[in-house]
């Protein structure tokens, strides 16, 4: 009797175990990241032949280096300000084309669970930009979360 009640009792403290543990996955939801479509002045969406460098305006921190064939890209957004600058630079043989997208941003805390780290999302306000080979922006989803959308759409020159 001693030997089936001791295994009853481990798999009991078996069962208790494995249903008090949760496991949550924090490392899956934790990057946040503007997505940005290109289009040409027609409407269609278009893949940029040459060279993409973007870099944020005031750092020396390349975020997308020399990306060929781009017609997507996905960059981050800083936690703490109100608006970020992206230099984007477009380069071919001959030349090189360089705008300033500055998206203007409502940063907020998400909080999951107590063992993941808070996350910091963003709600896009306004979306300002030069115009050397960028024609104009369309804000497409204003919020910036886990979900996997496309939040600008970048129409460019011909």
């Amino acid at each position: 009797m001693r030997p089936r009640l001791l295994s009853l009792l481990a798999l009991l403290a078996g069962i208790v175990l494995l249903c008090g543990c949760e496991l949550l996955d924090c490392t899956g939801t934790s990057s946040v990241k503007l997505r940005i479509q290109f289009y040409d002045s027609t409407g269609n969406k278009c893949y940029l032949t040459d060279s993409l460098t973007i870099t944020a305006e005031g750092t020396d921190s390349i975020l997308l280096n020399r990306k060929m064939m781009a017609s997507e890209v996905e960059v981050p957004l800083s936690y703490m300000r109100d608006a970020d600058t992206f230099v984007l630079r477009h380069s071919g043989e001959d030349y090189v084309e360089i705008d300033y997208l500055t998206v203007e941003k409502d940063n907020y805390q998400y909080f999951e669970s107590p063992d993941c780290p808070t996350r910091i999302m963003h709600t896009i306000n306004d979306v300002h930009c030069s115009s050397e080979w960028i024609e104009s922006v369309q804000i497409v989803e204003r919020k910036v979360g886990f979900e996997d959308v496309v939040h600008l759409n970048i129409y460019v020159k011909e």
